[in-house]
């Protein structure tokens, strides 16, 4: 279990005021929302530690009402080698959230690595259900996942879950601090900033996270945009 005084520097990148924050990423616990109908947008990052990076790109689309669909992948490179990830995604939104009330969304998934090491490939079918609540007077966003993921390659099925909460000080400036894990893995906390540039069309994240294994372990960045 992490101390709490390694708390303090993810929860000191938060600001903390009166308006909520527009959830996605740079979160990795998913939210109750999805693209307007009829439009797209693509989450773009790339993520480093002390002997890997990778670069995601992952463009999402809502042609039918409350189903969004989202394919793209990652390309890695690290101490290992490198590989390719391939990923996919069906967001079913359930009820929208509203001010003093949840929203609810489920999501089927697939995730491929081709990787040069057997015993590295993964073939992952991830099922998650979400749901989001934001506060009456909309100061903050609660987010919460649970779920299940299938390696179909080594024949495994483990719970995944994610919590986080959001604020932002103005339309265009957020927060958010978040933990999420899989069942037999030490969980990670992450938090980061996002500004929007242009709002609603572009904007710019930050984050830093690490894994909570007596203490925080492995940290990482990540720097992305949406648009």
């Amino acid at each position: 279990m992490c101390p709490r005084r390694h708390f303090a520097w993810l929860v000191g990148l938060i600001l903390f005021s009166a308006r909520f924050a527009c959830a996605g990423r740079p979160m990795t616990t998913d939210d109750a929302s999805i693209t307007p109908l009829g439009q797209c947008q693509a989450q773009n990052w790339l993520q480093a530690d002390r002997h890997a990076w990778e670069g995601w790109s992952l463009p999402a689309c809502t042609f039918l009402p409350a189903i969004e669909l989202t394919a793209g992948g990652a390309l890695h490179r690290g101490d290992g080698g490198g590989y390719q990830v391939a990923s996919a995604q069906i967001k079913f939104l359930l009820r929208d959230e509203s001010p003093g009330a949840w929203g609810f969304a489920a999501s089927l998934g697939w995730s491929h690595v081709d990787a040069k090491d057997p015993a590295a490939s993964i073939d992952a079918r991830p099922l998650n259900f979400i749901a989001s609540y934001r506060a009456a007077d909309a100061s903050y966003l609660l987010h919460v996942d649970v779920g299940m993921r299938r390696d179909a390659i080594a024949n495994i099925e483990r719970a995944t879950w994610g919590v986080a909460y959001e604020r932002a000080p103005d339309a265009r400036l957020g927060g958010f601090v978040e933990a999420f894990g899989v069942q037999g893995e030490a969980p990670t906390l992450q938090a980061g900033l996002r500004y929007d540039l242009v709002p609603q069309r572009l904007s710019t994240n930050f984050t830093v996270g690490a894994q909570c294994r007596s203490g925080l372990r492995d940290p990482f960045i990540t720097l992305g945009f949406n648009l």
